[in-house]
């Protein structure tokens, strides 16, 4: 090699002396490359440029077997997730129960003590005592065999209603009436039985506690100390039942087994009612109270003054004899009192139109003089009217206002002035006449009107006298002397 030659610098295409052209594929990869000037010895050098690697291609068969063990575990997680789910929703299975939140009301998920285990494969007809939604229990009384029994659901159990619709667990509530075939505490088929009988919404029953009896209308039932008596979701003591409550009823087999109060009640208390005269108090307009007129007590269901009204909101009507009608509302919640102060009554009024056939007349009501120019209001009651003219009788009469409107017609007839009239005669016996009618034997007295009259006179052996008088005082006396055939006269 030459000395010039081992000086020269070699070029990037030389490998082993033989320098190799670049390939157009070459050319392309170094396309876009700035070209930098490097001088090396005087002669123009471009720089250095490695030629880059193919990247490596990852094989498709394996990106395919990852997504497949992917796909596979995501199903088979799936799969245990809807078995996990399915076992909690059915009960089967106790999935993380200590984990959950329990419900609060510990009365009623708590289960009797005394429930004893259901026999195998056997049925009767129940009523819920107890029941736990949390564990999808029940507690009823078996009314076919008379004990208590625990019974238990799973997805398995099949439930339905009395007509023979699918219900779930949460539809069966305390005091239904079931039919229930079951297997080792396990619920086959439950039904809301189609044999219970239902009264609802029923008022004025009382319970026969001492016999144990309730009627409804005509019909009489029984009940043991099994019955279920449920108020707004609590038990409570069936011997506190008023007949103003509104209850619901289940029976089955002529026995109550279930008693729901609906509605419970309260008091309304009524105070300041002594003026009050054969009164009478209205609720809603359908049950009618008396107001005794001799005491200030209610004579009707009630407690010094107080009665047992169902809860709710109603309408009170009183009405009493010569008191307007009072009416008001209350809002009577469960066992509270309302009262109802009845002083606020105001006294009825009415007018008192009189037609009088004179004029110039006064009237007079209970002795006191009154404006008769216009109709007279009055309270209603009973007074004392008079009606006075001068020169006419007087009119007196005892008048009622019972109403509005009151008309009285009066008649008042002209004065006639009486003379109290008395006459003697010697001898006594004379017969005396007055305008010839007869008034007596001498000596007589007889009230004679005032004015002109003829006065005759008549005895045996005696002579008769005609003699004219005038009556103008309130007494007059004539003394008659008898005398045969002779006249007389007066003394």
């Amino acid at each position: 090699m030459k000395d010039n030659d081992k000086k020269r610098p070699k070029s990037p295409n030389e490998r082993d002396g033989v320098i190799y052209t670049p390939g157009s594929a070459y050319n392309k990869q170094r396309k876009g490359t700035p070209p930098p000037v490097v001088t090396y010895a005087g002669v123009r050098k471009k720089p250095v440029r490695k030629v880059p690697q193919p990247t490596p291609v990852r094989q498709k068969s394996q990106y395919s077997m990852f997504f497949a063990v992917t796909i596979s575990i995501g199903v088979i997680g799936c799969i245990v997730l809807f078995a996990l789910m399915f076992q909690s929703f059915s009960g089967s299975k106790e999935v993380t129960a200590k984990n959950l939140a329990k419900p609060t009301n510990k009365a009623a998920e708590e289960l009797p003590a005394a429930a004893a285990p259901a026999r195998a494969s056997d049925a009767m007809t129940a009523v819920v005592q107890n029941l736990s939604k949390y564990e999808q229990t029940l507690t009823v009384y078996d009314i076919t065999h008379g004990n208590n029994v625990l019974l238990k659901t799973d997805g398995t159990s099949i439930l339905k209603n009395k007509y023979g619709e699918a219900i779930v667990f949460d539809e069966i509530s305390v005091g239904d009436l079931v039919d229930v075939e079951y297997d080792n505490s396990h619920i086959a088929r439950l039904f809301l039985s189609r044999d219970a009988k239902e009264f609802k919404n029923v008022t004025n029953i009382v319970p026969d506690t001492i016999n144990r009896k309730i009627t409804i209308g005509n019909d009489v039932f029984s009940y043991t100390n099994q019955v279920v008596a449920l108020s707004q979701g609590s038990v409570f003591d069936i011997s506190s039942i008023s007949n103003a409550d509104v209850l619901s009823l289940k029976v089955y087999q002529n026995f109550v087994w279930c008693v729901t109060l609906e509605k419970g009640h309260g008091y309304i208390e009524f105070i300041n009612k002594e003026n009050l005269v054969d009164g009478t108090i209205e609720i809603d307009d359908e049950s009618t109270t008396k107001i005794n007129s001799t005491d200030t007590e209610l004579t009707v269901n009630t407690d010094s003054g107080r009665l047992e009204v169902a809860e709710g909101r109603h309408r009170v009507t009183i009405t009493a004899a010569n008191y307007a009608p009072m009416y008001t509302e209350v809002t009577l919640p469960r066992d509270a009192t309302e009262v109802i102060d009845l002083s606020s009554m105001q006294l009825n009024k009415g007018l008192l139109n009189l037609k009088v056939n004179r004029a110039g007349f006064t009237v007079k009501i209970n002795g006191a003089e009154v404006d008769a120019s216009r109709p007279i209001e009055l309270y209603y009651g009973t007074y004392t009217v008079r009606v006075e003219k001068q020169g006419f009788l007087a009119w007196e009469s005892t008048v009622t206002i019972d109403k509005k409107s009151n008309a009285l017609n009066i008649t008042l007839d002209e004065e006639v002035l009486m003379c109290k009239f008395s006459v003697s005669s010697t001898p006594d016996g004379a017969e005396i006449y007055i305008d010839n009618g007869f008034i007596g034997i001498a000596p007589c007295t007889a009230n004679i009107e005032y004015g002109n009259h003829t006065l005759t006179y008549k005895k045996s052996g005696y002579k008769s006298i005609n003699y004219d008088i005038s009556l103008s005082t309130p007494t007059w006396s004539y003394e008659l002397i008898l005398l045969e055939e002779n006249p007389f006269m007066p003394s």
